[in-house]
């Protein structure tokens, strides 16, 4: 199992499930599972889930929501590559 966490850029506002309100455009961190997929004579990984971080308030000292997704989830939050 890999994790590896990143920074998005999402420009425009989406809906998670878990959550009442459209989150806003900004820039969001990530974190992504990857397992490799065996059998293959090169190395290859599938996304198995994922964390979003989401901002709980405005101020700097605030805590985040954890968001727990899906790989499919994941793919509609992400911007097009």
């Amino acid at each position: 199992m890999r994790t590896t966490r990143t920074a998005i850029a999402i420009d425009h506002a989406f809906q998670v499930s878990g959550f009442d309100a459209a989150q806003p455009p900004g820039t969001y961190f990530v974190d992504i599972d990857e397992e490799p997929i065996d059998g293959l004579t090169f190395l290859a990984r599938r996304r198995v889930g994922a964390v979003l971080y989401l901002p709980a308030g405005a101020g700097p000292g605030n805590c985040r929501y954890a968001l727990p997704l899906t790989p499919a989830e994941l793919d509609c939050v992400l911007p097009p590559a």
